[in-house]
């Protein structure tokens, strides 16, 4: 399963102050922190592992270049050369140590903006679900080029709306039965007394029919959330 997907069930932001920018970043990019660490480190040890091994045998075919130019007959031009060519290794060594964790980093960072692409619909998505269970409205909104899942989100989206649109329509079916209803028990009060007594009591079974009513137009007014 991003900035854009935390912005109405946050908590109240603190008031102890701003929040530390690594507590940001968290926030903004680790979504689903297992999810996301898991494939990052497996991303990153692969990339390692791979680039390691080529290290290493680079280096090790340096060495051996090192001991055959040290190959002298002269005892102090060849003390010489293996001091010099002993430094050279060493430069190499660290350079090459310097690229691979060079290399793990990008890894990690590459892994964990690609995890966010994919979380980030899926942590959408999951709480419209979770709202849409609870009986609540739901707008989405367009998501983030680039994101990933956007062939499932637009049919999530679809699915929102369809929802709605026929939350709207019952809605106006009941409101239009209610009022026809309502129209007939007053002609029905009336009539007589006896119709008087009748248009009570059907009030008072249209009760739970006019809660409905009410529910539906709670929920067709509720503020928009995406």
């Amino acid at each position: 399963m991003s900035a854009n997907v935390s912005e109405t069930l946050e908590p109240p932001p603190s008031v102890s102050g701003p929040r530390p920018h690594h507590k940001r970043f968290v926030k903004n990019f680790l979504i689903d922190r297992t999810f996301q660490i898991k494939y990052t480190l497996l991303i990153a040890l692969a990339g390692g592992i791979i680039f390691g091994s080529v290290e290493y045998f680079f280096y090790d075919k340096v060495r051996e270049n090192s001991e055959l130019a040290g190959l002298t007959e002269d005892p102090e031009l060849a003390l010489q050369l293996q001091v010099e060519l002993a430094a050279e290794d060493q430069k190499v060594l660290v350079e090459l140590v310097g690229y691979w964790l060079l290399l793990v980093t990008l890894l990690v960072v590459v892994g964990v903006l690609a995890t966010h692409r994919i979380v980030g619909p899926i942590y959408v998505i999951d709480r419209y679900i979770q709202r849409i269970k609870e009986g609540a409205p739901v707008h989405p909104r367009p998501l983030r080029k680039g994101d990933e899942f956007q062939a499932l989100y637009n049919h999530v989206n679809e699915m929102c709306e369809a929802l709605h649109d026929e939350r709207r329509h019952d809605h106006d079916v009941l409101a239009l039965v209610l009022t026809d209803l309502a129209v007939r028990l007053e002609q029905l009060e009336r009539d007589s007394p006896e119709g008087m007594a009748n248009a009570s009591m059907m009030r008072e079974v249209l009760r739970p029919a006019r809660e409905m009513l009410s529910a539906k137009r709670a929920y067709l007014d509720a503020p928009v959330v995406t």
